[in-house]
């Protein structure tokens, strides 16, 4: 089955996108991935919801406690350096407390909190404060920790459970351990990394599940819908269907809410929106807004903007930004307009940035009692309904900027007359646009003035923004408070000036300049990958189209024999390091051929010839092997083997690359280059990943023996021969007994039989979090002590198997 990335790039395509600003632009931001199942258990999720619920409880309990007093406090003095450390405390325990929260809107208490925790951390006392919580919650890097008071909380037996040791320090006590055995060395450090991981894992959950408690929200960050956990995005307030979190925290949120936890799920292909679209021959597309992002489409995609003047001339008023000093007076002021507007029996529609500011929203107009319909997640399926009501009179609708775009409001009669106001003046008629907040992209405010004033209809539009905004503290907000100030402006009263409406579109073309940065970044990155995808792809489609696989297979044989050689020995053009006879010793071991001993005590001076030899050997194993099997076997053989190598090795080595990007930034500390550094590396676990895939294919292929139907029958026959020999009657072995190796010992002379015997050990039991003894490096819990892998960890493969892909 052919993959996204290897249909596009077979096809000779014209795609044709429609908003083509949002998608290629606005979406660039995150990868296109392609993710599977992972065979994981979710019991931990369950085992841990009931412990973290109630230190989550407990942990409320205290944040409740701290923001009465913080409240009480700077009530009293708003200076108060006590209950700015309350704030705080509320602030790393708890940050989305609503009555935290409320205090936070106020400016002053904001810069006394950031007073308070600036001078803890200059006298290096701020583990002290946080000590007298549970746990402590970075809000900016999404990450939390338990405290000593939590861990006690959580294990009051073993608090130092929650505690990772380091394992550097543990191998090297065992390593002083003189009188041990190397053997027994190896022992201690494969128990000492078991218990590591088993507690590493636990915590994992534990800080996700915290996560999940106390950061996601139910219908904000996402919605439960027909017993499943579906995101929310938070700018355009849409389910996005399909996605999950990563890391384990879609779990916890579904364990949360007491809905069936899925599987986790792995990356098994990534691919950037800019490289994804690059794949087809040619791209065009239509939209209202791609003006403002020419340069980045002509440098990513080498696509011209053409600017079509519109049908009609259009009659829209965009009026002056309206700034005011706090959010609190920014609301109060809309809602204002919405009710004068209302009154006036307008069509109003609302645009606010996230789902949270919809809500906000909302919930003022419902305090005056202003009838209105709001437009996210909660109510999707009904938007289509919404927005055809949204250009009658009167009609209020708030929505994110899922409505936005791509939705044409049609005017009910009447509302394109012009009406005068309470003051006598003039107000145009048509869609009345409010903005709740400046976006960091311009066209997305575009996007929703053009709402308004459609196809020559009369509208206006209008935006309402605060110094508390993020766009405002990013660019401008001091400077523009001070002079607030220096006018005398009271509170309550706002600026409206075309200088300050310019100086907000600067700070948004920088924050564009920003955002165009990163994505080139982004791009560079993928573009390492890039190359890594196409070689690997490449392969794969070699492998699933070619009819006859011998040169293909003999080819990445060749590939791993060279491989192999030198990284081993290294310098292939030095043979005084070599071992000719070692190194034959392998091949013969995995091609089982004996006539290859004629050249273990040859010396070899070249390489060249030396390869040329092993190539021999192998060659004359594989057409002894397909013309055993015959061609059709034989290939199906190969193709199984090698596809199921390289999709495992692929899995693996892109979660080594997203390991690699998320640290490669640290490097910059060093004066070092990401870029360049995250390529080196990357290349070289490439490398390694690409030796890894043929020398398992090469091994593989010619150490898996394919058993016949008939031989398969005749094995079991004997197994179960042998395992009735060792019951004392015979018709007292059950059907289907286990092998000789794995049956009951005979009852003893002497002693009565009473069926069946206790099966005695001759090694000690393996531990389900123990390294699985075959030696796959995994715990024995996902290997051989797995019910659903037993069966795939044989040796030989019936000649049934194996499927196509």
């Amino acid at each position: 089955m052919l993959d996204r990335y290897e249909f596009v790039q077979r096809a000779h395509c014209y795609a044709i996108i429609d908003g083509v600003d949002s998608v290629l632009i606005g979406e660039a931001r995150t990868p296109l991935i392609i993710a599977g199942p992972v065979d994981r258990s979710n019991k931990q999720y369950e085992e841990l919801v009931p412990k973290v619920r109630d230190l989550v409880g407990k942990q409320t309990m205290l944040v409740n406690g701290f923001a009465k007093e913080a409240t009480d406090l700077l009530e009293k003095d708003p200076s108060d350096w006590e209950g700015g450390l309350k704030m705080l405390l509320c602030y790393k325990g708890m940050p989305k407390h609503n009555r935290y929260m409320k205090l936070r809107e106020e400016p002053r208490f904001q810069k006394l909190q950031d007073k308070v925790e600036a001078e803890l951390m200059l006298q290096k006392r701020i583990v002290e404060l946080e000590e007298q919580l549970y746990f402590v919650v970075d809000e900016r890097n999404r990450q939390l920790h338990l405290t000593e008071k939590g861990r006690l909380e959580l294990s009051p037996e073993n608090p130092d459970y929650w505690v990772l040791t380091d394992l550097v320090d543990e191998f090297s006590k065992i390593e002083m351990m003189a009188k041990l055995p190397p053997e027994e060395k190896e022992k201690k450090k494969l128990e000492v990394r078991a218990e590591y991981d088993e507690r590493a894992e636990a915590l994992h959950t534990i800080q996700q599940l915290v996560h999940a408690f106390v950061l996601k929200r139910r219908d904000v960050d996402y919605v439960v819908e027909d017993g499943k956990v579906v995101i929310v995005d938070e700018n355009t307030g849409r389910k996005m269907t399909g996605r999950r979190w990563s890391d384990g925290l879609h779990g916890a949120v579904e364990a949360k809410e007491g809905v069936k936890i899925e599987k986790e799920t792995q990356t098994l292909a990534t691919i950037t929106i800019q490289n994804y679209f690059r794949l087809y021959e040619k791209l065009s597309g239509m939209t209202g807004t791609a003006e403002t992002e020419a340069a980045e489409f002509m440098h990513t995609y080498n696509m011209d903007v053409i600017v079509v003047p519109p049908n009609v001339p259009t009659k829209r008023s965009d009026l002056n930004d309206v700034v005011y000093k706090t959010k609190r007076e920014k609301y109060a002021a809309v809602v204002d307009e919405i009710e004068r507007l209302h009154k006036l029996d307008l069509p109003i529609l609302v645009g606010t940035t996230s789902v949270a500011n919809s809500e906000t929203v909302s919930r003022m107009l419902r305090s005056r009692k202003l009838p209105h319909n709001v437009l996210n997640a909660k109510n999707h399926a009904k938007e289509a309904e919404i927005v055809a009501q949204a250009g009658l009179a009167g009609a209020i609708t708030i929505a994110t900027n899922m409505a936005g775009r791509g939705t044409d409001i049609k005017l009910g009669p009447g509302v394109r007359d012009d009406r005068p106001d309470e003051d006598g003046d003039m107000i145009p008629g048509g869609l009345q646009i409010i903005g709740t907040e400046r976006h960091e992209s311009r066209r997305i405010d575009r996007q929703l003035r053009g709402r308004a004033g459609r196809q020559g209809d009369p509208g206006t539009s209008r935006f309402f923004v605060s110094l508390e905004d993020d766009l405002m503290l990013w660019f401008g907000s001091e400077r523009i408070s001070t002079w607030m100030s220096r006018l005398g402006m009271q509170d309550g009263e706002p600026i409206m000036h075309p200088l300050v409406t310019r100086a907000i579109g600067n700070a948004q073309k920088k924050i564009e300049s920003i955002n165009h940065e990163r994505r080139k970044r982004t791009l560079e990155y993928d573009d390492v990958m890039n190359k890594q995808r196409e070689t690997i792809y490449k392969l794969r489609r070699e492998i699933l189209l070619e009819d006859d696989l011998r040169d293909v297979m003999l080819d990445v044989f060749a590939d791993a024999i060279e491989g192999e050689f030198r990284n081993t020995y290294g310098d292939v053009k030095d043979p005084n390091g070599w071992n000719s006879e070692g190194f034959f010793n392998w091949i013969g071991s995995v091609l089982l051929a004996a006539e290859i001993e004629e050249v273990r005590e040859q010396r070899f001076f070249d390489f060249n010839k030396l390869h040329e030899t092993a190539m021999g050997f192998v060659v004359d194993a594989y057409d002894a092997k397909r013309e055993s099997l015959g061609a059709e076997l034989t290939n199906r053989l190969a193709r199984y083997i090698a596809l199921q190598t390289i999709t495992g090795e692929w899995q693996d080595h892109l979660l080594a690359i997203d390991s690699l990007r998320e640290s490669i930034g640290l490097r910059g500390y060093g004066q070092r280059e990401p870029l360049v550094e995250f390529t080196r590396d990357a290349t070289n676990l490439f490398s390694e990943m690409l030796l890894s895939v043929h020398k398992d294919i090469f091994e593989k292929f010619f150490r898996t023996q394919v058993v016949s139907p008939e031989e398969e029958a005749r094995r079991r026959a004997e197994a179960q021969k042998l395992a009735q020999q060792r019951y004392s009657k015979p018709e007292e072995a059950p059907t289907g007994a286990p092998p000789a190796a794995e049956a009951e010992q005979p009852p003893q002379k002497g002693k009565p039989h009473s069926g069946l015997e206790t099966y005695r050990r001759d090694m000690p039991k393996v531990g389900r979090n123990d390294l699985c003894p075959c030696g796959s490096g995994k715990k024995y819990k996902d290997c051989h002590g797995s019910p659903t892998l037993r069966e795939s960890r044989q040796h030989t493969v019936p000649t049934g198997a194996p499927p196509e892909e």
